[in-house]
């Protein structure tokens, strides 16, 4: 796809998690890959309700904004990086040295998802919780799955595309809040017997 267009869906993948309350101000990261090594992402302290593509930064595997100065800090950009080269190195493993199942990353704070954890409610779900500095643990979880809880972060959503991505967070966050509901009205029904 075009820089351009992906720059207008990056923005728009932004605006959508804001407007649902699932990342806030200038929190979260979203990237989407451009060409091989070469990735766009939300900006650090730009608001994410009014982001326009002209604001979005294009970076370098090590997260050095290609177009300016500066660059994200490592310990933000680390989770990202590491899902794009394990996704890659599985891919060469497997023959395959174009595709790589993992070409946009969402870190977003999806309240009802991370309220469940807190509670317990989430356990069902089956997500992996890996600190984001511990590259091994980060690198086997994003193997075998497509969403990582990073504590003190939030949920870390890996995606074919930024729509990909984009549905995982809504989806988790919308089972979440069944399960909270649903232990809501149990204890509820418990406390009336």
């Amino acid at each position: 796809m075009n820089e351009a267009y992906l720059r207008e869906q990056l923005c728009l993948t932004a605006h959508q998690l804001w407007l649902r309350g699932l990342i806030a101000g200038d929190t979260g990261l979203v990237s989407v890959e451009v060409h091989r090594r070469r990735f766009l992402i939300t900006p650090p302290a730009q608001r994410r309700a009014a982001l326009t593509a002209d604001q979005v930064w294009c970076v370098d595997m090590g997260g050095q904004n290609i177009q300016g100065e500066g660059g994200l800090d490592d310990a933000a950009w680390r989770p990202h990086r590491l899902a794009y080269q394990t996704s890659l190195e599985r891919a060469l493993d497997a023959g395959d040295d174009r595709t790589a199942s993992v070409a946009a990353t969402i870190l977003a704070t999806p309240p009802a998802l991370l309220a469940a954890v807190r509670t317990g409610a989430a356990a069902a779900f089956q997500l992996p919780s890996v600190a984001p500095d511990d590259d091994a643990a980060l690198r086997q979880a994003m193997q075998t799955h497509e969403a990582v809880l990073l504590p003190g972060l939030g949920l870390l959503a890996l995606g074919a595309t930024l729509d990909a991505a984009h549905n995982r967070i809504e989806q988790l966050e919308l089972a979440a809040m069944i399960e909270l509901a649903a232990a809501g009205q149990a204890s509820s029904t418990t406390t009336n017997r």
